[in-house]
């Protein structure tokens, strides 16, 4: 089968001038990133869990008997987590076609009237709960799965409301481990080395997957192509998610070009956008390099969707700042064969379309965006793929995950922890008096006592 390509024309100097990368710095990055390759990720088996992930035939066969199971007695799903417990399940469900059950995301955001928006019409005798955390302690999700919880309670009892919940989190520890050992709930497990944005290929995002009649095998297979590519390029010759990487890399080294846009001009991939704004935030944006050295390092991801975006953004695209790299998802084939119809053939601001298919009229406007943008020395890139399938959604999550950690090691961080996000947890335990955050609660105390203290 054909493979996802990345068009790199226009991120090149020879034909966006001086802001583009040159051939010379792409030559001399070379030999790092083929040692990047074969330190980590060529191994057999791969340091990273994400890697492994795509070959993971047992989770799959466990995921796959619990949706079947779940999908026989139950009409509705309703998911509850956040960021890689959310974003990644999301982004494939929206995607693809699906015949399975009717899924309700949950649990990421604690606004009291989205949750009652969202419950008003749940019949909870057919409807499931898949309730999303390693810890078990996030308070998104597990506050909003009391309250589901005790609303499910009331309808069907406590013994049989257990029946209604699987919990997918950490396989060993735990707060929600803890409970669902309490309560007798079906658990899948969140891989132990595995990070939430790197866990869509897990059971994180596979469950509600199969639940919602996605094809996850295809999927997999996808993912696991894109690792095999990595796997067995020639040792000389580059591998496109290493050519993404880099490029990015050099440009935001180089070049400032510290904002990082991703455009998709398919409406079922618009939640590909968000999935990637936490990947290449939340993996990138580090204090510290790995040896310690203070570097406050990260360039901005902006989900953006076309046609749509051509009229609320690329006026500052064409014509802002020179801080940009604009990467556009490109699909070849809809299947669809949509056409304007011949009307008002004597009006010629309109007359032209006639005939056209609408895979056209919005594959050209990224072309025009494209050509507009270079014209203008603004680097862009086209990630492509052959048509919206499970296998090749499998590849771009796979692709745009490999790239997101060669990114890491060439700024010299992390890319696998988050301590910003938890330190702001800390500070919300502390907020609330949640017992043993006494200390961080009195270290807030002066940052406490002016907040607030100057509203007009």
């Amino acid at each position: 089968m054909k493979s996802i390509q990345y068009d790199y024309s226009f991120m090149l100097s020879s034909t966006v001038g001086e802001f583009g990368t040159a051939q010379s710095d792409l030559n001399s990055i070379l030999p790092t990133v083929l040692e990047l390759r074969n330190n980590y990720f060529i191994q057999n088996p791969s340091p990273y869990g994400f890697m492994r992930l795509p070959y993971d035939s047992n989770s799959v066969t466990r995921v796959l008997d619990v949706a079947n199971r779940i999908k026989e007695r139950f009409q509705t799903l309703l998911v509850l987590g956040v960021g890689g417990s959310d974003l990644g399940a999301r982004a494939v469900i929206d995607a693809l076609p699906s015949s399975g059950m009717k899924l309700v995301f949950l649990g990421a955001n604690t606004d009291p009237v989205e949750i009652q928006n969202c419950l008003k019409d749940i019949d909870w005798e057919h409807t499931a709960i898949n309730v999303i955390s390693k810890s078990g302690d996030t308070i998104e999700t597990m506050s909003t799965f009391l309250y589901v919880r005790d609303l499910l309670i009331a309808q069907m009892g406590v013994e049989k409301a257990s029946g209604h919940i699987i919990a997918t989190t950490d396989t060993k520890k735990g707060t929600l481990r803890a409970i669902a050992h309490k309560e007798g709930y079906e658990i899948l497990p969140v891989p132990e080395d595995v990070g939430g944005r790197f866990s869509v290929l897990s059971p994180v995002g596979l469950f509600p997957m199969a639940c919602a009649g996605i094809q996850i095998e295809d999927l997999l297979s996808g993912a696991r192509d894109i690792c095999e590519q990595l796997l067995h390029s020639p040792t000389t010759q580059w591998q496109s998610a290493e050519l993404f990487a880099v490029l990015h890399f050099i440009g935001y080294t180089k070049h400032s070009q510290n904002v990082h846009v991703l455009i998709p001009y398919m409406a079922a991939l618009r939640q590909t956008g968000f999935w990637f704004r936490q990947l290449w935030a939340e993996s990138l944006g580090k204090k510290e390099t790995v040896d310690g050295l203070e570097v406050y390092t990260g360039p901005t991801p902006v989900a953006a969707l076309g046609a749509t975006d051509q009229h609320s953004q690329f006026q500052l695209y064409y014509y802002g700042p020179y801080d940009k790299i604009i990467t556009f998802i490109d699909v070849e084939d809809y299947g669809s064969r949509l056409v304007v119809p011949h009307s008002f053939n004597d009006i010629e601001g309109v007359a032209y379309m006639g005939g056209l298919s609408f895979e056209k009229i919005v594959r050209t406007e990224l072309q025009a965006s494209a050509l507009a943008l270079a014209e203008r020395k603004r680097p862009n890139g086209r990630i492509i793929l052959p048509c919206n399938s499970a296998y090749y959604i499998g590849q771009l999550l796979q692709f745009l995950e490999i790239s997101t950690v060669y990114m890491g090691h060439l700024l010299h961080i992390n890319p696998f922890d988050q301590p910003g996000v938890e330190l702001g947890k800390q500070n919300m335990y502390a907020l609330f008096g949640r017992p043993g955050y006494e200390k961080r609660r009195a270290e807030l105390s002066a940052l406490m006592e002016n907040y607030g203290k100057n509203v007009v």
